[in-house]
């Protein structure tokens, strides 16, 4: 007897983002806000790794800050923080 043919249903998609932290003029606390960051972008998806059930396992993959990149809006600079997230559907 035989069966259907195996299928490969796993697709990981990449999710690429940066995130904008107002530069105060206080080095320390940008820092500080640059890994904050991090732990909120961490904690979030732990929260729910399924992405609000869009895919079944979510997890930051990238993290990156350059302090020499700044952007500017609104007369203010901004810190430029980019991730990563992979998520894993099957």
């Amino acid at each position: 007897m035989g069966g259907a043919p195996a299928r490969g249903y796993r697709r990981f998609w990449d999710i690429a983002g940066r995130l904008y932290i107002k530069d105060t003029g206080d080095p320390k606390r940008l820092l500080s806000l640059v890994w904050q960051a991090h732990d909120d972008l961490y904690n979030t998806l732990s929260k729910d790794d399924t992405l609000a059930g869009a895919a079944c396992a979510a997890q930051v993959t990238r993290f990156g800050y350059d302090m020499d990149t700044f952007a500017e809006h609104g007369g203010a600079l901004w810190a430029v923080v980019e991730f990563g997230v992979t998520a894993e559907e099957f």
